[in-house]
């Protein structure tokens, strides 16, 4: 007895049909204090991409985990922009070398950067940023950092996949403030999250606290899991591309090979005629 057509189509295609009904993006929405406001952020997550919305401001984040590449949907103007950090980081690193070079030039005014070959000026230390963290009250408390004290709600038994959230969230914003000066959550939540005890757990609640009060909080009040929606993922087709102000620039011109100062002549006027040569 012989299959018919249609019945072994719909045997082959079972599994990616399968597949198609199982897939799902992980849903999730904090909320921030801070400056006297309270903002809702919005974020979605299917494996790959991490989308995060920030409804007051009309701004999309779309964080590409792997390769690290941005792109941002201003949806009150219809626009995109992207970068691609690992390109953006070496530039402006490179720029930043060749910026030591031409001061030390300028400084010792005798071309030594260009005879220093590959040797470089060393980079100023940043100062140490480490949180010591304590346990008291059924929470955690770090001090240390220079944002004030951080208090800390956390859960032992959380699954593994929101404290990956975390760190992708923490990553993805420290980024963004870096390089395109929008705030999207707080400023130390990498080195936060970096010192944070592993038994302690993923964050719930975060709290900082200066001069003894209250002056930041971020709260993950929800957390779900939803069927895939890959156009959450993607530019939405009537949007125009744009260019992102903080990096104009940066990529329009490659500097070409320094060879330090250039030797500063003297120009010569012509000599004066003799005044024989005169005729009146």
């Amino acid at each position: 007895m012989r299959t018919p057509l249609f019945l072994m189509v719909i045997l082959a295609l079972a599994p990616t049909l399968r597949a198609a009904e199982t897939a799902t993006m992980e849903v999730r929405t904090l909320v921030w204090y801070h400056d006297l406001e309270e903002e809702n952020l919005n974020t979605w997550w299917d494996g790959a991409t991490l989308r995060i919305e920030q409804p007051a401001r009309r701004f999309i984040l779309l964080y590409r985990e792997k390769g690290q590449l941005f792109t941002g949907l201003e949806t009150r103007d219809g626009l995109y922009w992207k970068f691609d950090w690992p390109v953006l980081s070496a530039r402006l690193k490179e720029q930043a070398v060749r910026s030591r070079e031409l001061k030390q030039s300028l400084l010792t005014g005798d071309g030594s950067a260009a005879l220093m070959g590959n040797a470089r000026p060393p980079e100023p230390e940043k100062p140490p940023t480490d949180i010591f963290w304590l346990e008291k009250d059924g929470g955690w408390s770090g001090s240390g950092s220079p944002r004030g004290v951080v208090q800390v709600d956390a859960d032992a038994k959380a699954p593994a996949a929101e404290l990956a959230f975390w760190n992708r969230f923490a990553q993805a914003t420290d980024i963004m403030r870096t390089v395109a000066v929008r705030e999207m959550a707080p400023g130390d939540l990498v080195g936060i999250l970096a010192t944070f005890p592993a038994r302690a757990g993923s964050p719930r609640v975060l709290r900082w606290r200066r001069n003894g009060e209250n002056a930041e909080t971020l709260k993950l009040v929800a957390s779900r899991v939803e069927p895939l929606d890959p156009a959450r993922f993607a530019v939405p087709p009537t949007y125009r591309e744009s260019k992102l102000a903080a990096i104009d620039g940066i990529f329009d011109e490659t500097p070409g090979p320094y060879h330090g100062p250039k030797e500063i002549t003297t120009p010569q006027m012509p000599d004066t005629p003799d005044e024989g040569a005169f005729h009146h």
